[in-house]
């Protein structure tokens, strides 16, 4: 994953439109929607890499 997320950071450094992202995280999660609709709980979340964007 620390390639897929260099790689990520790479493209979105040379985007003017998202010039104010300095980060890029790579999460995992497990939701279930009725619980979030319904009942307004989130699952659980994990990262699984992080990098900054270059400029």
């Amino acid at each position: 994953l620390p390639v897929l997320c260099t790689t990520i950071a790479a493209r979105v450094a040379q985007l003017d439109d998202y010039r104010d992202v300095v980060t890029i995280r790579i999460v995992t999660g497990t939701h279930d929607a009725v619980d979030f609709l319904v009942r307004d709980r989130v699952g659980t979340e994990q990262e699984r890499a992080s990098c900054q964007v270059p400029r």
